[in-house]
């Protein structure tokens, strides 16, 4: 990559869009997150991008949702779901928000104990990069 040119073309970018270069960045990270995924990630995969505009260098990672065992939708509870989506469809039209529990998937959560192995202070809720 001719990083004379793209430091330009994002400066470019960022005057004629009254944007800082910094959020120009952010935007062809977000670009290069998706191309990534879409041609090696999993469905329900979040991935993440950085890119150092002085070396050229480009980093991808997968991010995961810290969730603990009560967070998480017993095999009881996602059957009453499949059979209330109607109700919880006009909830939702109605304004109230969507239950703190979640349907685990591996390549979007882990489990609160596991992460905190990773990552010391780690709480459910918490993004783990």
């Amino acid at each position: 990559m001719d990083l004379k040119n793209f430091a330009s073309a994002i400066s470019q970018i960022a005057e004629e869009k009254g944007i800082s270069s910094e959020k120009v960045i952010e935007s062809v990270e977000t670009a290069l997150a998706a191309a990534y995924k879409k041609d090696y990630g999993r469905k329900g995969q979040i991935i993440k991008a950085k890119l150092d505009p002085e070396t050229g260098d480009v980093r991808f990672w997968q991010v995961k949702l810290v969730v603990s065992p009560d967070m998480i939708y017993s095999e009881e509870e996602l059957e009453e779901l499949r059979n209330s989506k109607k109700e919880e469809k006009e909830e939702r039209e109605r304004g109230r928000e969507k239950p703190e529990k979640v349907r685990f998937n591996p390549e979007r959560h882990i489990l609160v104990d596991e992460a905190r192995k990773i990552k010391s202070g780690v709480n459910p809720g918490d993004e783990l990069d």
